[in-house]
């Protein structure tokens, strides 16, 4: 099954330093969290996925961490980094949450999860302000806020 894409512009919304930007989360397949890869929701500039993301939130709840991740437009994956929780499942995938990336920098990004701070990511070679697009799996239902 392909993946679903909004724009930001359909949103009137941009990815902008220093400004939060908000999304309501549901994955609509609750077997899904037994699945190895999780889901993921990407942030691009690009529909295509061989230009590169910005900034890859992938939650994994048969490991119990959410991981993040830019991929270079070379197909190179940089350093994951991994928020270890153990309530992954219950957070992403049993009920909608609400992820929250906050610019600091052009390539520096707070990150939170139902207004909780969960960590800060240095998107590796892209900058976030420059998404256009978000990219999700299909069993997933986002919602700007």
């Amino acid at each position: 099954m392909a993946n679903t894409f909004v724009t930001l512009s359909s949103w009137n919304k941009r990815m902008m330093v220093g400004e939060e930007f908000a999304l309501e989360v549901k994955c609509n397949k609750s077997s899904q969290a037994n699945e190895k890869g999780g889901y993921s929701i990407n942030f691009q500039q690009s529909k295509d996925q061989k230009d590169g993301i910005i900034f890859h939130f992938n939650p994994r709840a048969e490991s119990s961490q959410v991981v993040l991740n830019t991929l270079a437009n070379n197909k190179a994956w940089g350093t994951e980094t991994n928020i270890l929780d153990d309530n992954v499942g219950m957070i992403h995938y049993a009920s909608s949450f609400k992820l929250k990336v906050k610019p600091i920098t052009e390539t520096k990004v707070h990150v939170y999860v139902n207004d909780k701070f969960k960590t800060e990511y240095e998107c590796q070679g892209k900058k976030i302000t420059d998404t256009e697009y978000l990219i999700f799996s299909p069993y997933v239902s986002i919602h700007p806020l």
